[in-house]
């Protein structure tokens, strides 16, 4: 697909973001679950150094909290207007973004309170 060859492992917009708006445009016109496996996949991407940076390490510690969504904040502000140019805004990408987020961070949080507490 279109879209794993335009990002970096890290999550950067190689390819042409005009391109890939009109690939969302298609792909919302085609089938819903295509919007969904291209934003997760997105979504997936984004977190990915989230997750290598904050799960099982001092610094994803309870303490530091507020470091994860320094983290968030930064790196959405980074892809804000990517996002805006590449995905149709009815497909709420940050939203979804930031939903998952919390889910990942929650359960980090959960576990480490849970074994701290064993």
């Amino acid at each position: 697909m279109l879209y794993f060859y335009s990002f970096s492992p890290q999550g950067l917009l190689l390819g042409q973001a005009q391109v890939l708006q009109d690939a969302c445009l298609v792909a919302s016109i085609l089938d819903p679950d295509v919007r969904k496996y291209v934003v997760d996949w997105y979504i997936e991407l984004q977190l990915r150094d989230y997750r290598n940076t904050f799960r099982g390490t001092e610094v994803g510690s309870l303490e530091n909290t507020p470091l994860r969504y320094s983290w968030l904040s930064r790196t959405m502000k980074a892809r804000e207007e990517e996002i805006a140019l590449i995905f149709p805004s009815s497909w709420n990408v940050l939203e979804r973004w930031c939903e998952q987020f919390c889910d990942d961070t929650r359960y980090e949080i959960h576990f480490e309170y849970i074994y701290i507490c064993l």
